[in-house]
């Protein structure tokens, strides 16, 4: 899921450097790159680890930027379409993507050209790596399952609560919500069964659903919450208040949620949290970039926050 939320923010925060302000992993800004190519905001984001490689789509077509530089630069595109999300499936090496009416993939690695599969106003799309399928919502009342590996056709799961939306993917099951039915729901990825995910504590949907891609939590965003869940159960292991609605992303090259989230009188806060016997816990907050707004996408080690026509680069280092 993309997970840029794009609040932009007048900042008077003059201190460009970034630094912890309390103890645990330390997050630095190393670099920044455009938000935008040809004129066009980049909307939509997924991260390959092996690669260390970002791929960001836009109207423009789909580009790619290998972070690890020292000064990165956004190549591509790869292919022009007017994309509106993208997926990566490590394990097949490809990018899922749909436009306006279809939903398609390209071969990161090959290079070939891109393979459209499915013809459908998709308004949400993730992957599921143990059956290697794509689950794609669409304003009809179900979600059509689809191979990963050959694009044919699968399961189709009904909605009762019509359309379904806030895809985000464990090992082996399926997350979502539905549009006129309030609660979490799971799919199970072997049988494509939909059930309700209940919690052990009050959880108001809508959410913003992130995921630890091992499996062991996820983490649900609203209001002024962020909640971190344990995905077999639907035990809340840990609960942080917050002054505004954050954006958060899992890293997890250092098993950390970041967060971000409006302020005063610092008007962009961020920090990370890690989930803990005692529950979720704040273990370093960091000084914004200058014209650092909310909004964040996970790296490895590290993760990309939205700017003001920029993005950040952000690198941990852990003692």
């Amino acid at each position: 899921m993309t997970r840029f939320r794009f609040v932009v923010l007048a900042l008077c925060v003059s201190v460009a450097a970034v630094s912890a302000q309390s103890g645990g992993p330390v997050y630095s800004n190393v670099a920044s790159i455009d938000a935008g190519v040809d004129g066009q905001p980049l909307r939509t984001f997924a991260f390959d680890a092996k690669a260390n490689r970002l791929y960001a789509a836009s109207d423009r077509g789909l580009f790619w930027v290998n972070v690890g530089e020292a000064q990165p630069v956004w190549k591509g595109p790869m292919f022009k379409m007017d994309i509106r999300h993208i997926e990566f499936a490590p394990e097949l090496g490809r990018v899922f993507f749909t436009t306006v009416e279809d939903v398609g993939y390209v071969s990161v690695e090959a290079l070939t050209e891109p393979k459209l599969f499915a013809h459908v106003r998709a308004s949400d799309m993730t992957y599921e790596p143990t059956r290697r399928e794509i689950y794609v919502t669409s304003r009809a009342p179900r979600v059509n399952v689809y191979d990963a590996a050959t694009g044919e056709p699968g399961a189709i799961v009904d909605l009762p609560g019509w359309q379904g939306g806030g895809l985000e993917a464990v090992p082996g099951r399926v997350f979502l919500m539905q549009a006129k039915t309030p609660g979490l729901f799971s799919i199970d990825a072997k049988t494509h069964a939909l059930s309700s995910f209940p919690t052990s504590e009050k959880v108001v949907t809508p959410v913003y659903i992130e995921a630890d891609p091992s499996g062991r939590y996820i983490f649900a965003a609203y209001y002024q919450n962020i909640v971190a869940i344990d995905p077999s159960s639907g035990k809340v292991l840990g609960r942080a208040t917050v002054p505004s609605v954050p954006a958060i992303a899992f890293d997890p090259g250092t098993n950390l949620l970041v967060a971000t989230w409006a302020d005063e009188p610092t008007p962009v806060r961020v920090a990370a949290f890690r989930v803990e016997a005692g529950g979720l816990t704040e273990v370093s907050q960091f000084r914004n970039p200058r014209v650092g707004a909310v909004g964040v996408e996970p790296t490895s080690r590290g993760f990309i926050q939205l700017g003001i026509n920029r993005l950040y680069l952000w690198s941990a280092k852990v003692d």
